[in-house]
Parts: structure tokens; sequence; C-alpha cells
């Protein structure tokens, strides 16, 4: 190939200038991101990381929010395990504990006697409970016993919150009235998405759309009409999850719910041009279940063993294998949202892979810029 004058460099670099400058006046106006993937994947987590990150963080009322939701989530993710034990016939070591979940269990989820209180957040109205000093000393009780590790490993369809472990270490803290959630408390709470929300900001000139929609099957018909104007999107994958199955129907495996969904979203012919950018999401609890739990368990393909690295590489490559017929490009990404920090690393090479998906769209002028 011939090589170019000095003066054809300077106009070429020129032209790729000029390019930048358009495309980037383009996206300023409005870069939608449509965040999708199963339920408890991570994709309103990255959301909150944008407020943290771009927003300027959460207000006084939704710290207060997100404390009730908080609770919520304890309570919640209490009762479960309970309801998992008397669905299995497990018994608690301690019959007293025992006593103490069928007490509670009547109360909050059969004669449901428990007063609730309802806020509105992420444009949607949640009912909420609240925990005292004498409820959290019961609760700690019932986690503590020596037969609730055992219980949760052999409920397959009891998914624990992945706070619960560090909302309880905090529990004293987390019950009292000078209590306020940090960033890292409204990170790890869980709300289920039931309602369309939008975190819009500007960032580096740029403003950015992001559409986050519920992920479990029922609320999966109203992702259709979001598919137009759709700039790129963005699908979570919670790698961690390929032994639990879905707490909708107790028997589908959520990896492969969560795989066979990408593939219906890649080949849909309304996204079949649009980049994905998928988050492999969860990476600290993938790192530390895959120790334990084989990924075999769930793909027999599998043969890397008990290995992090062999594991999201085998991951990595069955989802691109997925959408490699595809006209819009799949980029990965191991990412752990609950991370401000590598969520922002991330962040930042999501707006490279936008830009050059841009210039690349124009078929302008061929490799890297």
């Amino acid at each position: 190939m011939e090589a170019l004058s000095a003066k054809e460099q300077k106009k070429r670099s020129q032209d790729i200038d000029k390019m930048l400058r358009n495309e980037k006046k383009k996206m300023a106006k409005q870069t939608t991101l449509l965040m999708l993937g199963s339920g408890q994947s991570g994709k309103s987590t990255f959301c909150k990381q944008m407020k943290i990150l771009h927003m300027f963080g959460f207000s006084e009322r939704e710290k207060q929010n997100y404390k009730a939701i908080i609770h919520t989530n304890i309570i919640d993710s209490t009762l479960d395990l309970i309801h998992a034990a008397h669905q299995h016939s497990f018994n608690f070591s301690d019959s007293n504990v025992d006593a103490l979940g069928h007490k509670l269990y009547d109360a909050y989820r059969v004669k449901k006697s428990v007063a609730m209180e309802e806020i509105e957040v992420a444009n949607m109205h949640v009912k909420t409970y609240a925990i005292d000093e004498s409820l959290a000393a019961e609760i700690q009780e019932i986690w503590n016993d020596a037969a609730t590790d055992s219980i949760i490993k052999q409920a397959k369809e009891l998914a624990v919150l992945d706070s619960i472990p560090y909302y309880l270490k905090k529990l004293d803290e987390i019950v009292s009235s000078r209590y306020e959630p940090n960033n890292v408390d409204i990170l790890l709470a869980r709300l289920r998405t039931t309602a369309v929300s939008e975190t819009t900001f500007e960032h580096a000139g740029v403003n950015f759309n992001i559409i986050d929609v519920g992920g479990q099957k029922g609320e999966r018909s109203k992702w259709l009409p979001l598919f137009s104007d759709v700039t790129a999107i963005i699908y979570c994958v919670s790698s961690s999850d390929y032994d639990l199955v879905l707490e909708e129907d107790g028997a589908t495996n959520r990896m492969i719910d969560s795989f066979e969904l990408f593939k219906t979203i890649a080949k849909h012919r309304a996204m079949r041009h649009v980049p994905i950018i998928l988050f492999l999401n969860k990476k600290d609890l993938f790192e530390k279940k895959i120790q334990e739990v084989d990924l075999a368990t769930c793909f027999p393909e599998y043969k890397g063993g008990k290995n992090y690295k062999a594991g999201i590489k085998f991951l990595e490559q069955k989802f691109l294998k997925a959408g490699e017929e595809r006209e819009g490009e799949v980029y990965v990404h191991v990412t752990q949202a609950t991370d401000t920090t590598n969520v922002e690393v991330v962040w930042q090479a999501v707006k490279s892979i936008l830009l050059r998906d841009a210039l690349d769209a124009l078929g302008g002028f061929g490799g890297s810029v």
C-alpha cells in the first residue's frame, strides 16, 4: 500500500477530526441506552452508579426511601428463608427458632397483620416494612441458626439477596433511628423494577438517557416498544446465577434463561443492527462460587473445572457465538456493578465503543480512532 504524503496525512487527520466533532454533536442531542437482562442481573445497580458518578448522588429523601427498602429487603429475605424451610420440611436446629419462624411468617405472609408504608421511588409505588430492635434480634437469631446455611444450599429456588450477609453484619446500625444509608448500602438495595425507569444525565458534552425495564418474565412484554431509536443495548448477565432457578417459576435455570433471552434479543429483526454491550456482572460472586460449584452443572460442555478465568472465558465465548451472525457488534465486559471504581472504568470503555461504532456506521476511514 502506497504511503500517504505529509499533505495527504494532514488532510486525513483533519477529516477524521471533523467526523469526530460531527459525531459528538450528534451524540450530544441524545444517546439512548436500553438496559436489558433477567431479573437481579444488576441493571438497576448500574443506573444507580450513573447517579453517583454523574448526577450528584442521592437526595436526603431518596436516602430515607432506600432505608425503608433495605429494611424490607431484610424482612422479605428472612421470610423467604422460613418459607423454603417449611416447603422442603427442613428444620432449624433450634426448636425455638422454628417456632419464631412460624410466628413471623404467619404475621407477615399469612395474616398480613403487620402495617406497611407506601413510598415512591424510581417511578414506582412500593410498600415497605420497618425493623425495630426487637425484630432485629429475632431476625439475627434465624440467620445465625446452625441449619440456615444448609437450608440455603438445598433450596435451589431460594435466591438469597447478595446484600443480606452485608446488611446482617450492620443490622444494629440499620435499625437505629439515626441510620442514613451510604452509597454502598443503596447500591446493594434490591428494588424489583416494574415500571420503565429513565436515568438522564450529561457527561463530556453528551446527553445520555439510560432506560431500565424489569427483567422478570412478566415484565418483558414492555420491552418491544422501547426498541426504536436505541443507540445501543446494555445486556446484563448475573454470572454467578448458574446454579439457581428463577423465582418466577422455581424451575428454570437462571443462567439458561439469561442466555436464551440474549439470543432472542441478538437475533430480533429490530435489534440486529444495534450494538450490544454485554456485562458479565457479579464477577466477585462468580469467583467465589466457581471454587465450590462447577460451571458444568449448568453447561455440561464446559471442561474448565472450578477455575475463575476458564469459567469467565467460557461464558464470554458462548455469548459471543450466540451473537456472531448479527450486523451489530457484541462487546463484552466483565463487571461488578456494586463497585463504583470498576463501573467508572467500564463506562469510559462504553463511551469509546459508542463513538467508534458511530464512526464505523459512516463507513469512513477504517482503522482505529
